[in-house]
């Protein structure tokens, strides 16, 4: 079976699925005037292209779909029916056809895991593939564009490493001191002195911030002097330096080193800049930024990372973004200390019901973000 014939769904990522997993040769995209997206197609021809499939081909079916059948069917006797998605109507025509003259077809969803054979297909789930995309792919399928990253990651030494993840380690130990500590330092690094790797701050009353600061001396992340009540903070070099300028930074840094380290996934992005319409010609045209992107097989997760606050509205944004950007497959998740999303509190009910996964304190603290994500997206 060399041939699939399906019809071009609005969900892009519906439609590469079924030739990424039983490796066609030649694929046969169906459409009418109602579902006629130029872009859409180009995109999914070059993304297959990609993957090795070149053989692709667009129709468009009026009034004319039986016609279009029999021809297919004809000119390609191996043509298997991919009766899963797509313009209803189309959709009820081809299922039509296939049951009258007996047609190879078959359903697929592939988010449950759930294929049918409606006739003539049960040796295709021998030829099941694991599929594989990347971020970026995903995203181009949505119709947007990665423009840049809001905070990279610095060059990874094995004593840069080992400094963040020691910094991440003092961070879980008072993490609601930790952001007040950060949120004044703050101030004082945007006027900072591009030359200098030192600032100057008023020496904190709380005793918990004081206790960080002097972790981060322990494990030489900085140098403490007092001057009556100012103390200064000497920081070991200025990359580090500039990263205590955003307090919730630092767990999206904990997020992506896990994920990337963990070797659970086929591509990890951090704080990842989008566009959401490449089209659009408009200088005024929306972007979102997404804390942190995973994707293993397929199937993405767009996550929020919150250090001690979340609302309603952060879990309705990122539930947005995972279907905008990541189509019917895409899922939200939340890594987050906050006390409004621990179990049975209003916020967590309200994310299970949108389907957002919390990832809270003990998976943090535990080191198990990662390993929680791929449960995640194997449920």
């Amino acid at each position: 079976m060399n041939t699939l014939i399906e019809i071009l769904d609005f969900e892009q990522t519906e439609n590469i699925i079924s030739p990424l997993i039983f490796g066609f040769d030649h694929i046969i995209y169906l459409y009418d005037q109602n579902h006629d997206y130029q872009r859409k197609r180009k995109t999914l021809h070059n993304l297959l292209a990609k993957k090795g499939v070149h053989n692709v081909e667009f129709l468009l079916v009026k009034e004319d779909a039986e016609y279009v059948f029999e021809s297919l069917t004809r000119k390609y006797p191996d043509a298997v029916f991919n009766c899963s998605n797509g313009s209803r109507t189309l959709l009820v025509k081809m299922a039509q056809y296939c049951q009258k003259t007996n047609q190879k077809c078959y359903t697929l969803n592939f988010q449950r895991k759930q294929f049918n054979d409606l006739h003539g297909c049960s040796d295709m789930k021998t030829g099941f593939r694991v599929p594989h995309l990347m971020i970026e792919d995903v995203i181009s399928l949505s119709s947007g564009e990665i423009l840049k990253t809001g905070h990279a990651l610095p060059l990874m030494s094995e004593e840069m490493e080992n400094d963040m993840k020691n910094v991440i380690q003092i961070m879980n130990t008072n993490s609601s001191a930790w952001t007040r500590l950060l949120g004044n330092l703050a101030k004082e690094l945007r006027n900072q002195n591009p030359q200098n790797c030192d600032v100057w701050i008023s020496k904190p009353s709380e005793k918990g911030q004081l206790r960080l600061l002097r972790q981060l001396e322990e494990k030489q992340i900085l140098q403490l002097a007092c001057d009556g009540h100012e103390m200064c903070l000497a920081f070991k070099n200025r990359t580090l330096m500039k990263m205590f300028a955003d307090s919730g930074a630092w767990l999206e840094y904990q997020a992506y080193l896990e994920c990337q380290q963990s070797h659970l996934f086929d591509d990890v992005r951090i704080s990842t800049v989008v566009d959401w319409n490449i089209d659009s010609t408009n200088k005024n045209d929306p972007t979102c930024e997404v804390d942190l992107i995973v994707i293993r097989n397929c199937i993405p997760a767009f996550v929020s990372c919150k250090m001690n606050k979340c609302s309603a509205l952060d879990l309705y944004e990122v539930k947005l973004l995972s279907q905008k950007l990541g189509g019917t497959l895409g899922k939200a998740a939340v890594i987050s200390k906050a006390f409004a999303l621990r179990p049975g509190q209003p916020l967590y009910l309200k994310a299970q019901e949108l389907g957002i996964k919390i990832i809270g304190s003990k998976e943090i603290e535990q080191d198990k973000i990662a390993e929680t994500l791929v449960e995640f997206l194997k449920s």
